[in-house]
């Protein structure tokens, strides 16, 4: 990106979130977790977000697919 050239961030916020289970699992079905970081870093004029993924088990929140092929999470 051109405004990433010569940027220098003055503020950055870092939220990690780790072994997140989605809601109303079924007791008898393995337990599935995510695990995935935001990093927002600023200068105040320009602003930039990025999303790591270490760990992804479920992309739905639907627990009768097993946390998979059934309609997104979002």
């Amino acid at each position: 990106m051109a405004a990433s050239i010569g940027w220098a961030p003055k503020f950055a916020l870092i939220v990690t979130w780790k072994n997140m289970t989605f809601a109303n699992r079924r007791r008898e079905r393995e337990l599935k977790t995510n695990t995935y970081q935001m990093v927002l870093a600023t200068d105040e004029m320009v602003t930039f977000v990025m999303f790591n993924y270490e760990y992804i088990s479920w992309i739905t929140h639907l627990d009768n697919y097993a946390g998979l092929n059934g309609p997104p999470a979002f």
